[in-house]
């Protein structure tokens, strides 16, 4: 539902968090990977002019193999509720690195946090159907095969960063 006076979108849900909330009203985790896929591939990939280069939905990692400039991108989405950050464990990420190296693609991490605009619902870390929330992403990190990689390690990578 949006607001008709200036096209916000509005929760279905009152202020707060509600006293009964039932299963089929949770949004699950593929929920809100679907929803982190379709935000990383609208306000990332495709506005920056990369091209996909595979069929999707595609919930399992990769999610997103993209190319731009002859070179071809395989993009884990990670996905969390805001404040928390999602980060590759990493023994998924050496394997990760190995197999696209292996493959001639350029590993990448795009985390994705989700947070209700409803500031009880936030702090709650409640994903509810019908909800809306805030888009919380950093950069797009470039994967190595490091022993361990941490999220200081943004700051040494090469990453796309949407503009504030």
């Amino acid at each position: 539902m949006e607001n008709q006076l200036n096209n916000v979108p509005e929760s279905i849900w009152a202020d707060g968090v509600p006293a009964n909330i039932k299963d089929e009203d949770r949004l699950k985790n593929e929920d809100l990977m679907g929803l982190a896929i379709d935000f990383v591939m609208s306000n990332i990939i495709i506005e920056r002019g990369f091209k996909i280069e595979r069929t999707f939905p595609r919930l399992t990692p990769p999610q997103i193999i993209c190319k731009r400039d002859g070179v071809v991108y395989a993009i884990v989405v990670g996905v969390s509720m805001y404040p928390e950050a999602s980060w590759l464990v990493d023994s998924f990420r050496k394997d990760f690195y190995k197999k696209a190296v292996d493959q001639g693609l350029v590993p990448l991490f795009a985390p994705v946090a989700f947070e209700s605009i409803d500031k009880d619902r936030a702090e709650a870390k409640l994903a509810l159907k019908g909800d809306v929330f805030k888009n919380h992403f950093i950069a797009m990190i470039k994967v190595t095969d490091a022993d361990k990689m941490t999220p200081a390690d943004v700051n040494e990578s090469m990453y796309f960063k949407i503009p504030e």
